[in-house]
């Protein structure tokens, strides 16, 4: 055997063991981020305009927050409520919605709660908004971690 084949076949081990390894690096990586995803608290939060349903009737207006948990582990929600575009927050004393506060939301469930428009509109006139402000919708858990929606524009003045 000569040294250029010594070499080449030196080269080609190393490179299977280089292909090896960093596949099982890569597989390590992939485990533990997903054992820390499941692990994690995943509570998604939307809001959005809307209508109740009564039968055939329709409500007024309504500004719908809804949390749904697609992790693995239960949440205790103690509150939702709306943030500000000046950062105060704005909680929902009344809660109408599909289950009261605190509540249980168990792997796969979602709540949602709804309040007039109209009544959002007059409270964001009070503090100080005309026209229209980005609101942003959150539910507080009970280790006290606030899980956010996208921000939706609301027209005070439409409402």
């Amino acid at each position: 055997m000569n040294l250029h084949s010594l070499l080449r076949m030196i080269d080609w081990k190393w490179t299977v063991t280089a292909i090896v390894a960093a596949y099982g690096a890569g597989l390590s990586t992939y485990k533990a981020w997903a054992d820390r995803t499941r692990d994690k608290r995943q509570i998604r939060v939307t809001i959005s305009p809307g209508y109740l349903t009564h039968g055939p009737n329709l409500s007024g207006e309504m500004l719908i927050l809804s949390a749904s948990n697609p992790g693995h582990r239960p949440v205790t929600l103690t509150s939702v409520g709306l943030q500000l575009p000046d950062k105060r927050t704005m909680i929902i004393p009344a809660q109408e919605g599909t289950a009261q506060l605190p509540h249980e939301l168990n792997e796969g469930n979602s709540v949602t709660h709804w309040m007039p428009t109209r009544e959002v509109a007059a409270e964001l006139r009070r503090a100080g908004f005309s026209r229209k402000v980005r609101l942003t919708a959150f539910y507080l858990d009970a280790t006290d971690d606030r899980h956010w929606s996208e921000s939706l524009l609301f027209d005070t003045a439409h409402a």
